[in-house]
């Protein structure tokens, strides 16, 4: 089975190719096919932006949005919409820290994402029940007097 190359292992992969190693040896090391490691090199597959330093010093959204949820007191049900908080920050910061087109391509959806989330949480709104929401509560209820009528002694109707 083919391995999943890191970021770090792709700039490696590429760094050896630069250096003279040939495809056959780079496969072996990381455990991927000759012709994967020609679609790399050529950067038909994990493409990477132009003149965009990976190593570049960038502000923590994680850091930011614990900040920020530090700062509120969360309701009832905010625990896991602030979870989803954590977790989209990190997203996005494995895709700021990334040289690689997927992630420059994934960072405003997952932006989008974050602040929706963070609006979420700073926002509360209360819960307008809407007319399937009544047709719910009107089926329960029936239900519930269905099974109230329901006397399992009684002699069944025939």
């Amino acid at each position: 089975m083919a391995r999943k190359l890191t970021d770090s292992d792709v700039a490696d992969l590429r760094s050896r190719w630069e250096d003279g190693w040939n495809a056959i040896d780079l496969a072996a090391a990381f455990g991927i096919s000759r012709q994967h490691v020609g679609r790399i090199v050529k950067q038909q597959q994990r493409a990477t932006i132009a003149g965009l330093d990976a190593e570049r010093v960038h502000a923590s959204v994680e850091g930011a949005v614990e900040e920020f949820l530090g700062g509120l007191e969360l309701r009832d049900g905010d625990e896991v919409l602030a979870a989803t908080a954590r977790m989209l920050a990190r997203k996005l910061d494995a895709c700021s820290a990334s040289d690689a087109i997927a992630a420059a391509h994934a960072a405003p959806r997952l932006a989008a994402e974050l602040a929706a989330t963070l609006e979420r949480i700073r926002t509360p709104v209360d819960y307008v029940p809407d007319a399937l929401d009544e047709l719910i509560a009107r089926r329960d209820a029936r239900r519930l007097a269905d099974a109230a009528e329901y006397n399992p002694r009684r002699a069944p109707l025939n």
